[in-house]
């Protein structure tokens, strides 16, 4: 009893269910009780939140995604793959759903309403991060992947990675041991290499698995001698032959002094004290030197 006697009741901010009815008397005749007004009041709609989602490397896999503690049913569950800019609706209104591989970044939530006339409530999101996998990419040197013994450079590049070059390894065994060489960068410049090398570059891509690209051989080839001749003592005004030797084809500097620059055995008629430098290129366009020192005594000082 609420001690109501008028034809009017009403009612404010309910918090549960309540039901009302009306007790009527006329006269000395028995009560009668009217029939009962329900008004149902529901708990307000919760979204609740979906278990699932993540940061994947190449795809997600298969999996299904729960919603827990959600109040009301579910009207819907909606994607975007836009940020959440616009979402999809799909026809699901389980708690429960499933997906196969996702290979693009891509969001869920699910749409729940409780009772017929609640608004709605939106669930967390659950957030599919797609990295792509890592690609190691190919090797390619800038000269040609012959190099002279100790002497030429080159650089090798990294192309067509996907990912962060992490270290480069090289091996002078044919690839039965591998050394690591400090350097994160798309590029390695090689220079005065005795041996011959395979060189790889180390790549990843955030957290996917590392990949290491194909090897690529820089080839050494063997030195050779090349010899100035002994050091020797003229007198001024007089010439010496020089007696150079090495496979290849020969050039002296300086010319000073020398009658041919591109002979072994030159005649050499110099002024002054000079060092002659001898160079000789095979036909690999590997070149190497020697030099030989030839002194020149002055006249005034020969008794001539």
């Amino acid at each position: 009893n609420n001690g109501n006697t008028f034809n009017t009741q009403s009612y404010f901010n309910l918090k549960q269910s309540t039901c009302y009815r009306a007790i009527v008397k006329n006269g000395s005749f028995p009560s009668d009780t009217s029939t009962m007004s329900c008004i149902d009041v529901y708990i307000p709609s919760k979204g609740g939140t979906i278990s699932g989602g993540g940061t994947f490397c190449g795809g997600s896999g298969t999996w299904t995604l729960n919603l827990i503690g959600s109040i009301g049913n579910v009207l819907k569950w909606q994607f975007s793959l836009d940020a959440g800019n616009s979402w999809t609706d799909i026809s699901n209104s389980t708690t429960n759903l499933s997906y196969t591989n996702i290979t693009q970044d891509k969001l869920y939530r699910a749409i729940v309403r409780n009772g017929a006339t609640c608004p709605t409530d939106t669930s967390s999101i659950a957030g599919f991060s797609i990295i792509p996998q890592t690609v190691a990419g190919t090797l390619n040197s800038v000269n040609t992947q012959t190099m002279c013994y100790g002497t030429s450079s080159n650089t090798i590049n990294l192309s067509g990675n996907t990912g962060n070059v992490l270290y480069w390894i090289s091996s002078t065994n044919n690839g039965a041991s591998w050394n690591n060489i400090s350097n994160n960068t798309t590029s390695i410049n090689i220079t005065g290499i005795a041996l011959t090398t395979l060189f790889k570059a180390v790549v990843q891509n955030a957290n996917c698995n590392i990949d290491t690209t194909n090897s690529l051989q820089i080839t050494v080839l063997p030195s050779f001698t090349v010899n100035a001749g002994k050091d020797s003592t003229i007198i001024q005004g007089q010439s010496i032959q020089l007696n150079g030797s090495g496979n290849g084809t020969p050039q002296w500097s300086p010319a000073t002094g020398l009658n041919n620059i591109n002979i072994l055995n030159p005649f050499a008629n110099p002024e002054n004290t000079t060092y002659y430098i001898l160079t000789i290129t095979d036909t690999n366009s590997c070149s190497y030197s020697d030099t030989v020192l030839i002194t020149v005594i002055s006249n005034e000082f020969s008794g001539i």
